[in-house]
C-alpha cells in the first residue's frame, strides 16, 4: 500500500479503482468493528487517498456476529471512507 500510495499521489486519483483488504495482517487480525475501522485509516494513510473503492473482508472471523462487521463497514461508508465491500473466503450460506 505504501508504494501504491506513494505513486498514486503524483495522479488523478478518480482514473483509478483501489481495493484493498481486512482480516489476516498480523497485527489487525480479525473482523472486529474497532479492527476493521484501525485498519481501513492505516490503509488510507498508506495508500495516501482519502477513500478505498472496494475494501474486502479477507476471511470469514466466525468469532464476531456479521451484524457487527457490517455495521462497521456502514459506518466507514458513511464516513466516506470506502464506496463497496466485498468478501473472499466466506461460505454462500454465510454471506
Amino acid at each position: 500500500e505504501s508504494i501504491i500510495g506513494t505513486w498514486l499521489k503524483s495522479q488523478d486519483r478518480s482514473n483509478f479503482v483501489i481495493a484493498t483488504k481486512v482480516a489476516k495482517l498480523s497485527t489487525r487480525p480479525g473482523l472486529r468493528p474497532e479492527n476493521i475501522i484501525a485498519a481501513c485509516n492505516d490503509s488510507l494513510k498508506r495508500l495516501q487517498t482519502d477513500y478505498i473503492d472496494i475494501y474486502y473482508s479477507h476471511h470469514d472471523d466466525k468469532d464476531v456476529p456479521i451484524t457487527e462487521t457490517l455495521g462497521a463497514y456502514q459506518q466507514l461508508i458513511n464516513d466516506g471512507k470506502i464506496r463497496y465491500i466485498g468478501a473472499s473466503q466466506h461460505t454462500g450460506a454465510r454471506l
